[in-house]
């Protein structure tokens, strides 16, 4: 997914909710969350980081949530202290969080996803449903209906 996607946006404000209280909720489902930020969304990268660093202190969904309710509160030539002001919301450590901002080691992990999904991914958000070892790909922010079909399907076939 990508940070600044529109699509990814409406994808977790509208229908992800109601798939998680389907699959996931029931421990049929678990999100996996891939960075895949597209070059047309040039601080998807750092609002990345800002969801990594988070997530390093137990806090990645809230902030993937906080990231996703206002893209255009950090869409701005330096997001860093919109980054800091979320962080400080979420009762993150700020210092260990800013540290982790600034480290490259935090934009590689970005990358690193982007690089993993690249041979899959044509555009966000992309969705891969594995099990076993097989995969699906379920591409775009498709209505509910759609999704929560193609996830009982896959739920169905491996039962």
């Amino acid at each position: 997914s990508d940070f600044q996607c529109p699509f990814c946006q409406r994808h977790v404000q509208d229908t992800q909710p109601a798939l998680d209280e389907e699959f996931v909720d029931s421990g049929e489902v678990m999100w996996i969350f891939k960075h895949f930020p597209l070059n047309i969304h040039p601080q998807a990268p750092a609002a990345g980081a800002a969801a990594e660093c988070a997530g390093d202190q137990g806090k990645f969904w809230e902030m993937h949530d906080l990231l996703f309710a206002d893209p255009q509160s950090w869409s701005i030539s330096d997001p860093n202290p919109v980054f800091t002001d979320l962080a400080g919301q979420l009762e993150l450590d700020v210092d260990a969080f800013n540290t982790c901002l600034a480290d490259p080691a935090t934009a590689e992990r970005v990358t690193s996803d982007m690089n993993d999904g690249a041979p899959f991914v044509q555009g966000t958000p992309t969705f891969i449903v594995l099990f076993n070892g097989e995969g699906r790909i379920i591409p775009g922010a498709l209505p509910l209906e759609t999704f929560s079909q193609a996830l009982q399907e896959i739920i169905d076939q491996t039962n």
